[in-house]
């Protein structure tokens, strides 16, 4: 995770206005899954955030559930110093730097919540790892949704991927920067296919589990936890 601590402490300062670029139908991606979080809006919900960047979906989880307490881990000092910057008129949000599959998540949770963030892990018993202590933070009937990027389950699917979201860059970079991002993508995402995580969370304990939105090599899915 280190290459991925050192790539993202770079992107801190611009990483609001570059997101958006960088992923399709980033905002309606994340949209869905606030959709996906069944408490109505005057909860006093606890919420964790995994790989929560510089606060883009914090903010969009306050603005809808403005009682919610939320704990936001980031791997990043700068994404969380930008986070804590960008939420400062927000209350009940505790911030932690560190790694989310090292660090102590807590328990007592209603909604586990990660964006672009869980695809960085290398391995996929990391993953499943993961999955177990997430499901383990929560309460009975609590939830997790995960936004992220998705392995194609065939070359050909893959390839599809890879052409529709490098057409999507043509938007706003040139050839160059294109293959500056490709290259970067390579070193620090892992992803898993779709088929497998929903596996992986049953196998784990998730029941409910729903796969809410996908638009090729991006997706949210989730369940949740049923003793």
């Amino acid at each position: 995770m280190e290459d991925t601590k050192e790539r993202f402490e770079e992107m801190a300062s611009d990483y609001n206005e570059d997101i958006v670029k960088l992923i399709p139908k980033y905002n309606e991606m994340l949209e869905s899954l606030l959709n996906s979080v069944e408490f109505n809006t005057d909860s006093e919900i606890k919420v964790l955030e995994l790989g929560s960047g510089t606060g883009i979906l914090t903010k969009k989880i306050k603005e809808r559930f403005p009682n919610s307490e939320i704990v936001s881990i980031d791997l990043s000092y700068n994404m969380v110093e930008k986070a804590k910057e960008n939420l400062k008129s927000y209350g009940n949000i505790e911030f932690k730097v560190g790694d989310f599959t090292k660090i102590d998540l807590g328990s007592g949770y209603d909604v586990v919540i990660s964006s672009l963030a869980i695809h960085h892990l290398e391995a996929n018993p990391d993953k499943i790892e993961l999955f177990s202590r997430i499901y383990d933070s929560l309460k009975e009937n609590g939830i997790f949704y995960n936004a992220d990027v998705l392995l194609g389950s065939s070359e050909y699917i893959k390839y599809i991927n890879s052409y529709i979201f490098k057409e999507y860059l043509k938007i706003n970079f040139t050839e160059e920067e294109i293959l500056k991002i490709a290259k970067n993508r390579e070193e620090v995402d892992y992803p898993s296919t779709l088929f497998n995580q929903l596996n992986w969370l049953e196998r784990v304990g998730f029941r409910n589990i729903e796969v809410v939105w996908k638009y090729y090599g991006h997706g949210v899915y989730g369940g949740k936890k049923r003793t």
